[in-house]
Formats: structure tokens, C-alpha cells, sequence
């Protein structure tokens, strides 16, 4: 398992950060459960792991909930949600990266 950072840029443009362990080998689809995030929600993400690229995902569905519970301005539809990760230490970007 390999410390990950995640950016994650909610529905209403609002973005926030956090770090989870993820198994990184190979690429494909990706679902990361529960990612503890600095806005104090934890977000589910999907999307697509591309070897030597990192982790991202867009589009609705792409983060979730696509707001924080709550948030405030009010969930907005001006973008849609998206999120991106790297893994934390640069020496763990081998060949699963």
C-alpha cells in the first residue's frame, strides 16, 4: 500500500485535499472509498488510474457527495466535480504509478 494525496474540487468549485493508502498496482478503473479530506467530509472517488500519470476522475458521479453536506455558497451546478492524486513520496513512483 502506498500513501496518496488526493486534490478533489467539489461540484460548487470549492476544493479541499487529503491522503489515503491505496494499493497502486497496475491501471484501470479506480473506486477510492471514505478519502478523509481537509473540508471535513470524507469523499468517495472514481475514475482511472493510469500508470506513470496518477489517479483522476471528473464528470458527475466522478466524487461523492459532489459538495459537502451543508456547504455553503449552496451546491451549485456551474462544473462538475473532479479529482486528481499522486502518490506522496516520490521514490514509491514505480512501476504501479
Amino acid at each position: 500500500m502506498t500513501l496518496w494525496h488526493f486534490r478533489v474540487t467539489h461540484q460548487n468549485q470549492r476544493a479541499t485535499h487529503g491522503h489515503k493508502e491505496v494499493d497502486s498496482r497496475g491501471g484501470g478503473p479506480v473506486e477510492i472509498l471514505k478519502v478523509p479530506c481537509e473540508c471535513g467530509h470524507d469523499h468517495s472517488l472514481v475514475g482511472v488510474h493510469t500508470q506513470g500519470q496518477g489517479m483522476k476522475g471528473s464528470g458527475i458521479g466522478s466524487v461523492v457527495p459532489a459538495n459537502d453536506p451543508g456547504s455553503f455558497p449552496s451546491p451549485g451546478v456551474e462544473d462538475v466535480p473532479s479529482w486528481d492524486g499522486s502518490p506522496t513520496n516520490e521514490d514509491e513512483k514505480g512501476p504501479g504509478y
